[in-house]
């Protein structure tokens, strides 16, 4: 099948090499990485050991917002949550506009806007990069406030319904 006269020779040589070739590739790519932008590199390192602390329960996810800053170099650096319930929110809870920034996505659904407080290409790339290392924290710390406030609504409910009870013992007395 592959003869000389067919021209697939040369086209199979070259997969054969680029197999064989891409692991040095990937790890040349990743070894220059570290010298070229070594801030990156140890910035992106950061977030991961962030988002495994949080996974094995070391750390709250709501301290996303200031490792990204930290990080990311600036002070001005906000992350707002999609909310379940359809608004969005800071990590507090407390509801705002819907913001302008960076879309953070997890499973193709937007659950975080980040606003950047000095917008550039660079930093957009860059605080992108964290924000897919660090997509985690910020799913669970979106998680954690909706089920707070589901446990708030629980809570208000059953002391109505304590209260109504009482009520009616009252008027059957």
């Amino acid at each position: 099948v592959v003869g000389a006269g067919t021209g697939l020779a040369p086209s199979a040589a070259a997969f054969v090499t680029a197999l064989t070739l891409l692991p040095l590739q990937r790890y040349l790519t990743s070894a220059t990485g570290r010298f070229v932008d070594h801030d990156r590199f140890v910035a992106v390192a950061e977030v991961e050991a962030f988002a495994a602390q949080v996974r094995g329960g070391q750390r709250a996810p709501e301290e996303i917002e200031e490792l990204l800053r930290t990080a990311q170099r600036a002070p001005g650096l906000r992350l707002f949550l999609a909310r379940p319930e359809g608004f969005w929110s800071d990590l507090t809870g407390a509801r705002v506009e819907p913001p302008e920034g960076l879309a953070v996505q997890a499973n193709g659904a937007v659950i975080a806007r980040i606003v950047l407080g000095h917008d550039t290409a660079r930093a957009r790339r860059r605080v992108g990069e964290l924000a897919r290392t660090g997509w985690v924290p910020i799913e669970v710390s979106r998680l954690r406030l909706a089920l707070r406030d589901a446990l708030g609504e629980v809570e208000a409910s059953r002391g109505r319904l304590a209260e109504a009870t009482a009520e009616e013992r009252k008027r059957l007395e």
